[in-house]
């Protein structure tokens, strides 16, 4: 209906229209050849050597904008059975009582996050929760360990390993996918260049073009 009524309102240059769709054509036949030959000839391997040399040389890029921690976070319904332990087990190291926290989770918790190396965004982890309205997170991270509150449904436990405060380096860890993915993307525009000259160099051997210059 809407080209209806254009045709009907405008004048259309036919020849220009023509012409656009050409050219979109072109670039999408362009935009398949060039995947194409990158998928061909992208290593996909990106080694932990790489991305740390990346990492060391691109510090100033990887400036942390939110606070991230370490750590045990859990939400436990206030109906949940044995809430009293969890506690002990929250801030235990001995491998029964590890695991025991890790099936209490799977059948009490309404959500979770347990201690590993993985570093998450304070704000993130603590969303929807009392934890999410703390006025000053960064003094909050300095001063506690382990915290517990609660509102009218549910039961908050907080045990907190490591913290990093916005505004300074990121751990590598937090940023390796990340630099992973600039690695890729870098090899991917260098395999599009070397293609670019390639078919330029055939082309000029081959005598396929001439560049007439405009008086």
């Amino acid at each position: 209906m809407l080209i209806n009524e254009a045709m009907r309102n405008i004048d259309i240059n036919e020849a220009e229209v023509e012409r656009k769709v050409l050219d979109y054509r072109y670039s999408l036949i362009a935009y398949q050849y060039q995947k194409f030959i990158i998928d061909q000839r992208l290593d996909n391997n990106v080694s932990p050597a790489e991305i740390e040399s990346y990492y060391k040389e691109h510090l100033d890029n990887f400036i942390l904008k939110q606070n991230i921690i370490q750590g045990t976070f859990l939400k436990v319904p206030k109906g949940a059975p044995r809430t009293n332990r969890l506690k002990d087990l929250i801030l235990s190291t001995r491998e029964k009582d590890i695991n025991e926290l890790k099936s209490y989770c799977l059948s009490f918790s309404e959500a979770y996050h347990l201690s590993d190396s993985l570093w998450m965004e304070f704000d993130k982890m603590v969303v929807n929760t009392p934890l999410a309205e703390i006025p000053n997170k960064i003094q909050f991270l300095q001063s506690y360990k382990f915290y517990e509150t609660s509102d009218n449904e549910y039961l908050y436990y907080l045990k907190i390993d490591a913290y990093k405060i916005s505004d300074n380096t990121s751990p590598l860890e937090f940023v390796r996918e990340d630099i992973k993915n600039i690695i890729l993307n870098k090899r991917k525009v260098e395999i599009a260049r070397q293609l670019e000259n390639e078919v330029y160099e055939k082309a000029s051997r081959q005598k396929d073009f001439e560049i007439f210059s405009q008086q």
